[in-house]
């Protein structure tokens, strides 16, 4: 029988989510399934199984959320789901989520694997409840895992426990990004397109900069912004 891996996100999917999308669709020897509050974008990235909070009835998710609230326990939905389809392993995606994970892990005695990826380990850590929210999930989560070495290092920082964090990088599929060379055309114009959202941590300063720095040695460069 296929061992089944539970991923958990907020929100499945936004549209930018292809990363966690490629770790939840390229599993071989795993079957996986899906728990999450909403449902989105299911046209791009189809999974074969989802189950979502919204799903249910007004009346059923509001009790189910007072339930949550009195008594600090998990959904009852996700924990008779995980349980039916007899999962093996839970998969929490960004820091938050998998510390809101953590009374469906101990209710289940489930392994648990957290994921982060940007703002769970740069803007959540700001504040002090989520400082110590996270030490609990350091403490009781099975495995952290952080896409490089200086988010690891982060990481480590804010207090979990070297043996329990490591780098997975997120891997991408190179036979769908054919190489192109790059030529100037015919009128001598360069065009730079710098992608992604408008963030920070996105570098688009940098990349400005870098356009700044070359525009003195071609004529009429152009630069093409894009989210």
């Amino acid at each position: 029988m296929t061992a089944v891996i539970a991923h958990s996100v907020k929100s499945y999917l936004f549209r930018t989510g292809s990363w966690i999308y490629s770790q939840i669709s390229h599993l071989k020897r795993f079957h996986p399934l899906v728990i999450t509050s909403k449902k989105s974008n299911l046209d791009i990235f189809p999974v074969p199984e989802i189950y979502a909070l919204s799903d249910l009835t007004a009346l059923n998710r509001f009790v189910q959320e007072q339930y949550v609230k009195l008594t600090g326990s998990c959904y009852p939905f996700f924990s008779r789901v995980l349980r039916k389809k007899r999962a093996a392993l839970l998969h929490s995606h960004f820091g938050n989520r998998g510390y809101f994970d953590l009374p469906l892990k101990r209710k289940l005695n489930l392994p648990q694997v957290t994921t982060f990826y940007g703002h769970d380990v740069s803007l959540l850590p700001r504040e002090e409840r989520w400082r110590s929210r996270l030490k609990m999930l350091f403490r009781d989560g099975d495995l952290i895992l952080a896409e490089g070495n200086y988010m690891k290092k982060t990481l480590l920082e804010l207090g979990c426990p070297e043996h329990k964090v490591k780098v997975q990088h997120l891997g991408i599929d190179p036979g769908r990004i054919p190489f192109i060379p790059r030529t100037i055309n015919g009128h001598g114009k360069v065009k730079i397109m710098v992608a992604g959202t408008f963030r920070e941590k996105k570098g688009i300063t940098y990349a400005l900069e870098a356009f700044a720095r070359i525009a003195p040695r071609h004529k009429k460069p152009r630069a093409h912004p894009h989210r």
